[in-house]
C-alpha cells in the first residue's frame, strides 16, 4: 500500500517523543530488536541492534542514511530464525497487515517480547486540511478523493466558522487525553 501513497511519509512523519518514550521503555532490556513494518524508521530505539522489516521499496528508500539495515519482508513471512530477536516493534503497522494473527505469529517466533503502537496520535484539526498532514496517513490516503475532498470542506467550513471549535475545542486545551491509543507487550 505504501508503495502508492508513501512517497511524502518521511516529510510528514517524525519521531514524537511522547511516543517514542513509552515505546522504547516497553522493550525494556531488549538488545536486539526488530522493527515490524518499519517505514521510515522514525520509532527505532538508539543503542540497539535493530533490523528493520519493511514491504514498501517507496518507505525503505526514505530511510535517513545510517538507518537501521532494512530487509524487504512482510510481517506474516518474516525472513529471520526463530528466536533471532530479544524483541520485535510494530508501530501503526497491524492494519495494514493481510493476516493478523500469522503476523504477531511470526514476530512472536523471532523475539521473546513484543511491543505495538496501536494508534496514530491526534492532530490539530486544521493541519489535517493541509495535503503534507494527511498524505502519509494511510485511512485518509485510500478515501477516494472526491469523498476526502468533501470532508476536508466540511471540515474547513466548520473551521472558519467556529463550529469546530464550538463543539470539540475543549479537547485542544486538555492536558491529556485518552484517545484509545496504546502500547502493547508481550513477554
Amino acid at each position: 500500500m505504501y508503495d502508492l501513497i508513501g512517497e511524502r511519509y518521511a516529510t510528514g512523519r517524525r519521531t514524537d517523543p511522547r511516543i517514542a518514550g513509552p515505546i522504547w521503555a516497553a522493550l525494556g532490556g531488549a538488545r536486539s530488536v526488530l522493527n515490524v513494518g518499519a517505514g521510515s524508521g522514525s520509532y527505532e530505539p538508539p543503542g540497539r541492534r535493530v533490523v528493520a522489516a519493511e514491504p514498501s521499496i517507496v518507505m525503505l528508500a526514505q530511510r535517513p542514511r545510517g538507518s537501521a539495515p532494512a530487509v524487504r519482508a512482510v510481517a506474516e513471512r518474516l525472513p529471520f530464525p526463530d528466536g533471532a530477536f530479544d524483541a520485535a516493534m510494530g508501530v501503526l503497522t497491524m492494519h495494514h497487515w493481510a493476516g493478523r494473527d500469522r503476523g504477531l505469529a511470526e514476530m512472536r517466533r523471532v523475539a521473546g517480547r513484543i511491543v505495538l503502537f496501536l494508534c496514530d496520535p491526534r492532530r490539530r484539526p486544521r493541519a489535517i486540511l493541509d495535503p503534507a498532514v494527511w498524505g502519509p496517513m494511510s485511512a485518509l490516503s485510500l478515501i477516494p478523493p472526491a469523498d476526502r475532498a468533501a470532508g476536508m470542506s466540511r471540515l474547513r467550513a466548520d473551521l472558519d466558522s467556529g463550529a469546530w471549535e464550538r463543539r470539540w475545542g475543549h479537547l485542544l486545551r486538555l492536558a491529556e487525553l485518552d484517545l484509545g491509543y496504546s502500547v502493547a507487550v508481550t513477554r
